[in-house]
């Protein structure tokens, strides 16, 4: 798949190309689903002359810190599941209800 895009658009897998005033690059995208990485490599021309670029990245791991998330083990949330439980058996076996006052009703 070839895709022209934008300064600063997202990648897309395949051949990315990008036309900017000042430069050409050209990048090949792709992404290996055993390893879960995404993989780019490519150049670019510009008056500065010829680099090469060549990055690789976790896509799961981007996606959950760019929402602000992290992966945990399972272990580790059935621990805090179990520990939850048990404070909430431990708190609502003392709590006592007491009626508020606003409750009753005014005298008219």
């Amino acid at each position: 798949m070839i895709s022209i895009r934008k300064e600063g658009d997202y990648f897309k897998i395949g051949l990315n190309l990008c036309f900017a005033w000042s430069r050409f690059s050209a990048h090949w995208v792709w992404y290996d689903f055993a390893s879960r990485t995404g993989s780019a490599r490519g150049f670019t021309i510009s008056r500065k002359g010829f680099r090469r670029r060549s990055e690789t990245w976790n896509v799961i791991e981007n996606y959950l810190s760019a929402h602000g998330m992290s992966a945990v083990l399972t272990e580790v949330l059935e621990d805090l599941k179990d520990t939850e439980r048990w404070a909430q058996t431990r708190s609502e076996r003392g709590v006592i209800i007491k009626p508020n006052r606003l409750d009753r009703a005014w005298p008219l």
